[in-house]
């Protein structure tokens, strides 16, 4: 396969939104926000990718543009697989082109699972699951290692950046979690797992 090795840096984009798209991007290490620019600029975060997630591959199904654009959260390095080989390899390897279908319909079924959370749920159960699924995905000991800002953390749990800072606050005064450095650690998963709703 016809790659190169990419290497982007914390807060560096990878791909903007609307531009034209001449491949797709495989995370080799490291962690990625994908995201749209909604009113007045607003970010809208679609989705967290890591290592050996794809970037860029609703491009292939849409002109060729890039429907959304993506921003390192940290030192991150990524192969770039133009087009013309991802097209040659979907017609010798129809696996590979199921594969991307597959991975385009497990992103539709969380957006779709996500926002049906948002409708449902609100502040601070919303915010409860997303420090559950931060600590499943990223955690280790409890610890979120993946470092997002009190801007993005209301992105993902669709609310303003004022109510996500108070949420996070109440959630310190009542031992739910603490922070240190910037870094976030699940004190008390069970009544997180109780405010978000989660226990049978």
């Amino acid at each position: 396969m016809s790659e190169r090795s990419h290497h982007y840096r914390k807060g560096e984009t990878i791909f903007h939104e609307g531009t034209s798209s001449f491949g797709i991007y495989l995370i080799k290490q490291g962690h990625v926000k994908v995201f749209t620019n909604g009113l007045e600029g607003k970010e809208h975060i679609l989705r967290l990718a890591t290592t050996g997630d794809l970037l860029g591959h609703r491009s292939l199904f849409k002109n060729k543009m890039n429907l959304e654009s993506a921003k390192a959260l940290e030192d991150t390095e990524c192969y770039f697989i133009e087009h013309k080989t991802i097209e040659d390899l979907f017609v010798k390897n129809p696996e590979i082109a199921i594969d991307t279908l597959l991975r385009l319909s497990h992103e539709l079924d969380d957006a779709l699972n996500r926002n049906s959370v948002l409708v449902k749920k609100n502040v601070k159960e919303r915010l409860a699951e997303y420090f559950l699924m931060m600590n499943k995905i990223y955690g280790e000991d409890h610890c979120i290692r993946l470092h997002l800002s009190r801007e993005e953390i209301a992105s993902m749990i669709g609310t303003a950046n004022e109510t996500a800072i108070r949420v996070i606050s109440d959630f310190k005064e009542q031992g739910l979690i603490t922070e240190i450095d910037k870094t976030f650690y699940i004190k008390d998963e069970k009544t997180l797992r109780q405010i978000a709703g989660l226990l049978e």
